[in-house]
């Protein structure tokens, strides 16, 4: 069986890097940062998308300075 791409936002954080380190066996985490794309950006995140086309998204991005 392939493994199931799943997008993790936010990967070089606390809660993304432990996503990513825990990720089942069957899984294959791509690791997305603000480095790799401002998610705040429409533009940004449609060509990420286009060019990873994840199985499934896990949103661990977040502002910590607000």
């Amino acid at each position: 069986m392939a493994a199931k791409e799943v997008l993790v936002t936010g990967a070089a954080g606390m809660l993304g890097g432990m996503a990513v380190r825990a990720a089942p066996p069957a899984s294959r985490p791509l690791r997305v940062t603000r480095a790799d794309c401002d998610l705040a950006h429409e533009e940004q995140v449609d060509l990420l998308f286009e060019r990873l086309k994840p199985k499934g998204v896990l949103h661990c991005a977040g502002f910590t300075e607000v």
